[in-house]
């Protein structure tokens, strides 16, 4: 699945010990972001998040897959509701989006 690059605010909920992070994504897809964080959540951390854009939010469920200590997190999207994928999609389909190599 091709990667874009693509900054936006994050907001990042982990609703089991209520721990909320900011960032910011560097990297986008359909299944998933880079966010750019310094104290990652610990891989598997299941959580919602919120991505605000200027052309609106897109908001689902996700899953941190690897983590860069002082960095950021790869993260996965799962259960997304149809009109988010729709977002998303939107968002991907800009002119100016380039794949990530």
């Amino acid at each position: 699945m091709p990667r874009y690059p693509f900054v936006a605010p994050i907001e990042i909920f982990e609703p089991i010990c209520r721990v909320c992070l900011s960032g910011r994504t560097s990297q986008l897809s359909l299944g998933g972001c880079y966010v750019e964080v310094p104290d990652p959540m610990p891989v598997k951390t299941v959580c919602q998040l919120r991505i605000e854009w200027d052309r609106g939010k897109f908001e689902t469920w996700a899953r941190i897959v690897y983590i860069q200590p002082g960095t950021g997190m790869g993260i996965a999207f799962f259960d997304t509701a149809p009109e988010q994928k729709a977002t998303l999609a939107d968002w991907l389909a800009e002119p100016s989006a380039l794949p990530v190599s």
